[in-house]
């Protein structure tokens, strides 16, 4: 199973990659991307992007988002200032805007399975 995504800034692609390789447990969705491991949790709208220093976390159901940073165990949460979840079959658009950034990040993922 494999998917392309496209990650954009103020609609302005800034990374894009095609035919990466997935899989799925749980309704969970994991990829690997630029040496990060990301997860989609399509149930509960959550977005993740992880490393071995820190974990990048948007719950869009909840609107809310940590940054933690593994090497003090220390968590941060930023404020979600908007967000918009898009789920259908094929593909998820994830939409949002957190309070340390001013841009509006979008996440475009289409599943060729």
């Amino acid at each position: 199973m494999f998917l392309d995504i496209k990650l954009l800034k103020n609609d302005q692609i800034m990374l894009e990659e095609k035919h990466l390789p997935y899989d799925i447990e749980n309704n969970i969705i994991h990829f690997k991307l630029e040496n990060f491991d990301h997860y989609l949790n399509r149930t509960h709208k959550i977005f993740q992007r992880e490393s071995d220093e820190f974990c990048f976390t948007i719950d869009l159901e909840k609107e809310k988002c940590t940054y933690q940073l593994k090497e003090i165990s220390g968590d941060f949460d930023i404020i979600v200032d908007d967000s918009y979840w898009n789920d259908s079959e094929n593909t998820i658009e994830i939409h949002y805007v957190i309070e340390t950034e001013d841009e509006k990040s979008k996440i475009m993922i289409n599943f060729n399975n």
